[in-house]
Formats: structure tokens, sequence, C-alpha cells
């Protein structure tokens, strides 16, 4: 997720920008050689393996979703722009309305019983 503020909207964009240009050239021309990108100067990643990191999403009772199959509780793609003031969202693939916020309340414990 990226702050609400213009110089990180706009360096997302750019990121993206470069990732959908990467996507056509490889649609259009095939995948570069790891000789064309020791040309263009990329990075080398040694000693390498898969990894995952979690990406934070909107969970929630989701109506008036585009896909109809997508109706009560769900969870978004990534998030990657709120503002709460405002009750907007914007996720990897549409934007939402925000609703009232779940408010968590503590656990109770058998202290606070006695």
């Amino acid at each position: 997720m990226i702050a609400a503020d213009d110089k990180s909207i706009k360096n997302e964009i750019d990121r993206l920008e470069g990732l959908a240009a990467a996507l056509r050239h490889v649609l259009e021309h095939g995948m570069p050689t790891a000789d064309d990108l020791r040309d263009q100067g990329a990075p080398i990643i040694d000693k390498w393996e898969f990894g995952t990191r979690p990406k934070t999403v909107l969970e929630g009772e989701i109506y008036g979703h585009p896909d109809r199959s997508i109706y009560g509780l769900g969870v978004t793609s990534g998030l990657c722009l709120i503002n709460t003031e405002l009750g907007v969202a914007r996720t990897l693939s549409r934007w939402y309305r925000l609703g009232k916020r779940l408010v968590h309340t503590p656990p109770i414990s058998i202290e606070d019983l006695k």
C-alpha cells in the first residue's frame, strides 16, 4: 500500500508503467535473455529462492461487486491506496467505497470476569 501523497503516487505510477512496458515487450518479442538484461544493467540475484510477502487487503462484507459471485464476506485484492476520511480505497483491481469500519473489542480474560 502506498501513502496518499503526490510523490508516493507518482513513484507507484512509474513502477507500474515500467512493469506494463516490460510485459508488453515480452508479449511482443518474447522473454529477454540474461545477456540482454546484462547489457541493460539489470542486477544479479545469487543464491536465490522463492519467498512470499504478505500483502495488505481489505476484508469485510462486499456488496455491488461486478462479479456477482462475490457477495457478502470477502477479501479484496492487494490494497494500493486508501483515504478513510473520504471513504475510498483502491485495490489492484478496482475502487471501493468504504462503509463502517469493523471495531474489534479486546478479548475478555478470566480476570475480567471475577
